[in-house]
């Protein structure tokens, strides 16, 4: 018996219909599921530059913000099918990704999951949910959502699906349903930035905090979603990650990031949640690679934002990362302020632990 013949220790059955051949290995400890690749929603554009190119093709939109319904979405998702999980419905879609709402079997607790298939070897999305994995891991906070296990499905020797049980975090983002007033606003982005500090004491850059991934239930609770452009603090990343409305210059250009990273994203996503408008960043969504013009003020815009506040936010967004705010221990404090004296609103921040109690299942793969 021929070397390949052996290891395998099965038969090879090709057949074909119309000129097309479909091959089974069937072996004793590996198995393979056909599953067509799941549904992406990758904004692109024809720009001259390969590094901009790079670029968007790690923009994470959904199906549904690019004009789908929730029923044309679901029709062109693969069914799943999980040990010890039944599968509810489809919650959303991403680049590389479906989410799951799924029942636990034994217990009858809901989780999300994530599902995540490469793609004509493209393996980028399934290194990006393994970097999500580690970081949320690694980092516990109540208001970031907690990730339970992971299951990595291979085909031959390389992984090929993964899998990865997460909290269930019902409600809205803030890019669908932003604060009604400032008070609101302020009280969301408080609660985010207390996590944001943890993450960051943590040794962690989110690195790609926008309203989409702040969700918010209907008891004001806020979680951060969405880990997995994460990284350690001081990386250099080989591509440029990141949402161009929200992108600090520094991710651009592909220089080390830091805290002050966050602060930017931050104060990209605050002002945008006060105005509902974007600030020009160095890589708008339909230019290449320029200097953005002159930021008009929150207070320009909407004239009951309180000067604290507006000053708060022109800080968090300077070009030079050294005119920045440090850290978000800086935003905590001063945003502390703006509620206390500007909004005559309570600090406080919540050490209750909002998310599920289940006991969490073991990692395989």
């Amino acid at each position: 018996m021929p070397v390949a013949g052996r290891c395998f220790g099965g038969v090879l059955k090709v057949w074909g219909k119309n000129g097309r051949g479909i091959c089974r290995f069937f072996h004793g400890f590996m198995h393979a599921y056909e599953r067509s690749p799941c549904e992406k929603s990758i904004f692109k554009l024809h720009m001259s530059t390969r590094q901009n190119a790079d670029a968007y093709n790690y923009i994470m939109g959904t199906s549904l913000r690019a004009g789908r319904s929730m029923a044309e979405t679901t029709s062109t998702v693969t069914p799943l099918r999980l040990r010890g999980y039944q599968a509810v419905r489809v919650i959303g879609t991403g680049a590389g990704s479906v989410i799951w709402e799924v029942r636990d079997e034994e217990t009858g607790r809901l989780f999300a999951l994530k599902r995540v298939i490469k793609n004509n070897g493209d393996t980028r999305f399934i290194h990006q949910v393994l970097n999500e994995y580690a970081t949320s891991r690694a980092v516990d906070h109540p208001t970031i959502r907690k990730v339970y296990s992971m299951r990595k499905l291979r085909k031959l020797f390389s992984v090929h699906e993964i899998h990865m049980v997460m909290e269930l975090c019902p409600g809205q983002s803030v890019q669908d349903r932003p604060p009604k007033d400032i008070a609101e606003a302020c009280e969301i982005f408080f609660q985010v930035a207390n996590a944001m500090q943890r993450l960051n004491e943590a040794g962690y850059v989110h690195a790609d905090m926008k309203p989409n991934n702040i969700i918010v239930d209907k008891n004001d609770n806020v979680k951060i979603i969405d880990l997995g452009q994460c990284c350690l603090i001081g990386t250099i990343k080989d591509r440029i990650q990141g949402t161009p409305d929200f992108i600090a210059p520094e991710q651009v250009h592909r220089q080390p990031l830091d805290e002050r990273t966050d602060v930017y994203n931050f104060g990209a996503s605050l002002y945008w949640a006060l105005t509902r408008k974007n600030i020009p960043t160095v890589l708008p969504q339909q230019n290449m690679l320029k200097m953005p013009t002159a930021i008009v003020q929150p207070l320009e815009i909407k004239k009951d934002i309180p000067p604290l506040l507006n000053r708060l936010v022109m800080d968090c967004i300077q070009l030079e990362p050294s005119h920045r705010l440090k850290n978000m221990q800086d935003i905590v404090t001063r945003l502390g302020i703006v509620m206390k004296k500007e909004l005559a609103t309570e600090v406080q921040v919540s050490l209750k632990d909002t998310s599920c109690t289940e006991n969490r299942p073991q990692t395989s793969g």
